[in-house]
């Protein structure tokens, strides 16, 4: 279950997703895509926009933190939002959406 407070907007107390609410997510955004396969570290940096080269470089890193089980880096708002958005979620970012 995703909380609420991970879709907020940034100034309006937002909290970090924890390592499962990204997965959850990133299933969600598998589901509405159709893909068959769980999406893959390169797929994660390729939708947000972050750096690195196919199968390697920083965005996969980056990636591998923010879902790993012993040490997780939290997820950046930005990238958070454009997954959410993606799942479904609408505009995160948007104070005036509802």
């Amino acid at each position: 279950m995703i909380r609420p407070e991970t879709l907020r907007p940034f100034a309006e107390d937002w909290q970090a997703p924890t390592v499962d609410e990204i997965k959850e997510v990133l299933e969600l955004i598998r589901q509405r895509k159709g893909l068959s396969k769980p999406l893959s570290g390169v797929d994660v940096a390729d939708l947000v926009g972050l750096p690195g080269e196919r199968g390697s470089g920083k965005g996969t890193r980056t990636f591998r933190r923010w879902v790993s089980k012993t040490n997780p880096s939290p997820i950046a708002y930005g990238a958070w939002s454009i997954l959410a958005h993606l799942a479904g979620f609408g505009a995160i970012w948007d104070a005036d959406r509802d």
